[in-house]
């Protein structure tokens, strides 16, 4: 009777937090797919767009003299070790039983890998000029991947990502989106656009599926529950 209670409070609880979630996650994911396709159409479609995307080439040349070799290195190895990081919190989530946040976690790189493969065979790249390709390269498939692969780290953290995780996780994104530059692999846009994408996939995926962004709330987590969910597990 007090463990039935105490569930039938943690789920109320966590019922709240997806109905204050809801409106800020799809506002926010709006705002990212908004920010996709300006980045396409201003970096991609305009004259002084891929004139701005070319002369970034330019502004990495220095830096890949000193961390080429590391910047090749990363976009050899970064997303395999990434993947194996969220093999490793995928086995312990599937082990406390976060079947729906494992399967998050699963379609938002799924889904964000997919998409940037799809966009960058169907987006058009018109050439216009001296500083223009014919080939697509928007978005990076290496820095979808990445970002997309960090989130999914994040989502099954046990109790949350700590703000050192998160931290680390932007650096790791940054990192990896820079080296895709460093190599000449892409130009900026292409990488800036991926994260705007991995990231609004996330964020579609969780408000799907229901999975809470503050994890602490799911059964199966450390959880702090309100306070008549304290109460009743005292009695």
């Amino acid at each position: 009777m007090v463990k039935d209670s105490g569930a039938r409070n943690r789920a109320r609880y966590t019922a709240r937090l997806l109905r204050g979630d809801a409106i800020p996650t799809a506002t926010t994911a709006g705002l990212l797919l908004g920010a996709l396709g300006l980045v396409y159409m201003l970096a991609v479609r305009t004259v002084w767009g891929q004139k701005l995307d070319a002369a970034s080439l330019g502004y990495v040349t220095p830096w890949r003299r000193i961390i080429g070799g590391l910047a090749e290195l990363a976009n050899a190895w970064l997303p395999t070790m990434l993947a194996a990081a969220a093999l490793g919190v995928g086995i312990a989530a599937l082990w406390r039983k976060n079947w729906r946040r494992v399967l998050a976690a699963l379609l938002t790189v799924a889904a964000s890998s997919y998409l940037s493969q799809l966009l960058k065979i169907s987006l058009p790249r018109p050439f216009l000029g001296a500083h223009g390709y014919v080939v697509n390269t928007f978005p990076s498939g290496h820095a979808s991947a990445t970002t997309a692969l960090v989130i999914a780290i994040l989502l099954l953290w046990p109790g949350g990502p700590p703000r050192g995780a998160v931290v680390t996780g932007a650096a790791l994104v940054a990192f990896g989106a820079s080296c895709t530059v460093l190599t000449y692999a892409h130009r900026a846009s292409d990488p800036v656009g991926s994260i705007l994408l991995a990231g609004a996939v996330s964020l579609v995926v969780t408000l799907a599926l229901r999975v809470p962004l503050r994890p602490a709330a799911e059964v199966g987590y450390p959880v702090s529950p309100p306070r008549s969910a304290r109460t009743t597990w005292r009695r």
